[in-house]
């Protein structure tokens, strides 16, 4: 996909306009206030989550994230978190 197409420090994009708008939306719409994810953004979000999102308490910024259940998800179970503040 595109994604592979991203230019390299001191290289020039490659991107159509199109393409560079759709990047830049996906990562709006999918960044949480520590970071972009990209295995946690594809977690839905439930009212009644059966997970909860923890960002690094240090303020490291090695990307570093984590998700702990909330209660049993079964094999095959999808694994929610609440996108909203608490």
């Amino acid at each position: 996909g595109y994604l592979a197409r991203l230019p390299r420090a001191g290289s020039s994009p490659e991107l159509s306009r199109a393409e560079l708008l759709r990047l830049l939306l996906q990562v709006r719409m999918n960044a949480f206030a520590s970071g972009l994810y990209c295995e946690l953004s594809m977690i839905n979000h439930a009212c009644a989550p059966s997970a909860i999102k923890f960002a690094r308490e240090d303020g490291g910024v090695d990307g570093m994230s984590r998700v702990c259940a909330l209660r049993h998800i079964p094999a095959g179970g999808e694994v929610t978190i609440n996108y909203l503040p608490e």
